[in-house]
């Protein structure tokens, strides 16, 4: 899976990632999907918080890789704690890639 960094109320924690294409041929038009990250007591950061750029690739080579950005900003009011969501590649739906952010208090 995926940790970004710690980060604070009201900021950004950002890492790459990368999508890899086992197969010969080419893949086309793939999008990438990002759940709502939820804690453990229930407190959500919603999917708009979370972004993947880009959120479509028009196609990844065979034997290729695709960079993807993860960015999540956190609300000024959101409550510390360590939240969880997925990333959801159409190329490999089966296989979500997990992704982890610790929200901490000022």
């Amino acid at each position: 899976g995926l940790v970004l960094d710690p980060v604070q109320p009201g900021g950004g924690s950002q890492a790459s990632l990368w999508v890899h294409n086992p197969g010969d041929e080419p893949t086309e038009g793939l999008t990438v999907t990002m759940s709502a990250l939820v804690s453990a007591d229930g407190a959500s950061l919603d999917g708009t918080a979370a972004t993947c750029t880009p959120s479509r690739l028009d196609s990844i080579a065979g034997r290729g890789s695709a960079r993807l950005d993860v960015r999540v900003d956190v609300p000024h009011d959101q409550r510390p704690g360590e939240y969880h969501g997925l990333v959801l590649v159409s190329l490999a739906a089966g296989e979500p890639i997990s992704i982890r952010l610790q929200v901490v208090g000022p």
